[in-house]
């Protein structure tokens, strides 16, 4: 991710995309789970400055905007 936020231009942001980690999401249950704290925390660590969730704009999934 640090090398990714390195590519990215001034003000530059990173859109990551996933399944959310829900009992009734069948399609999450197919795949290695990883919360969103924990992508949130990756991100930070890697020197984004800015982080923001959205849980609600798609039904299975949750959008992380990442900002350089």
């Amino acid at each position: 991710l640090e090398a990714v936020r390195k590519g990215l231009k001034p003000n530059g942001k990173l859109m990551l995309i996933d399944f959310n980690n829900t009992p009734d999401n069948k399609q999450r249950a197919k795949m290695p789970l990883l919360s969103i704290q924990d992508v949130a925390n990756n991100l930070s660590a890697s020197g984004f400055k800015k982080i923001e969730v959205d849980q609600k704009t798609l039904p299975y999934q949750y959008i992380i905007i990442a900002y350089r």
